[in-house]
């Protein structure tokens, strides 16, 4: 799954935006999306779990060493072994309607998962100052 949706970022921006650096864009996209889903699952585990956040998760150093991981394992997989050709080999047989419809998943996971965590970020700050 995340493969596609890297393949699709990188599409678009190195073919519709005509980027210089369509992989910077896909891991960073990719990343952001990856990240706003682990940290939407520690708010939901300190909120059902009536255990503070500040417990699963003790300081910003701790955030930002997660997200350089996180970076570093998305750089690892899909730009240090990345075969552009490779790549467009694997999904060219996919027909114009499974592309629409994979396209507007891709969208919808990303667009979700983004608006998920800010949501819960919202939700579990205000709980937090009651």
């Amino acid at each position: 799954m995340f493969r596609y949706i890297f393949y699709r970022i990188y599409c678009l921006y190195k073919f519709r935006f005509k980027d210089d650096i369509p992989l910077v864009y896909a891991i960073a996209i990719l990343t952001l999306a990856q990240s706003a889903n682990i940290m939407s699952f520690f708010f939901m585990y300190s909120s059902y779990s009536n255990i503070e956040l500040k417990t699963i998760i003790n300081s910003k150093t701790e955030l930002v060493i997660g997200m350089v991981v996180l970076i570093t394992i998305n750089y690892l997989i899909h730009v240090r072994f990345f075969d552009e050709n490779k790549l467009f080999i694997f999904f060219e047989r996919e027909t114009a309607k499974l592309k629409k419809v994979r396209g507007y998943l891709a969208f919808f996971y990303i667009t979700l998962s983004v608006v998920l965590f800010f949501y819960l970020a919202v939700k579990i700050g205000g709980e937090a100052k009651s």
